[in-house]
């Protein structure tokens, strides 16, 4: 129990125990009756308020799961339709190539793409020769 919960129930219980027992409460009190309800009102509203911006949160921490899946998602289907588009654009040139009898440029291009696949990439030593 939270200490102003436990210290309200405390004094409820003392005032209680001073007038002899649950029996001898004036419960015809109208002022106590309107403040009892007006405290159930308030707490049960409190209640409500906890339960509703739990939810959110919970919301919350859905959408961002699912908008990170989905950003991370057309990253990947776009990195793979590049993929595609660039190995379906070398098999044509290389098609195209030998179909023209150009073997001397289709030997190059592959020259130039494998010296670009050996270049080091950003954050490391390059290769001292």
């Amino acid at each position: 129990m939270a200490g102003p919960t436990f210290a309200a129930k405390r004094i409820v219980c003392e005032h209680v125990q001073s007038v002899g027992g649950i029996d001898h409460v004036d419960v015809g009190n109208k002022q106590l009756l309107l403040y009892c309800a007006s405290a159930r009102h308030k707490y049960t509203a409190y209640l409500e308020d906890q339960n509703n911006h739990r939810s959110k949160v919970v919301a919350g921490e859905k959408r961002i799961a699912l908008s990170d899946e989905a950003s991370e998602f057309r990253v990947r289907r776009t990195l793979q339709t590049d993929a595609e588009a660039l190995s379906a654009s070398a098999d044509h040139f290389a098609d195209q190539a030998e179909k023209l009898q150009k073997i001397p440029l289709l030997a190059k291009r592959h020259a130039t793409s494998s010296k670009r696949e050996s270049r080091p990439t950003e954050g490391t030593e390059p290769a001292y020769r």
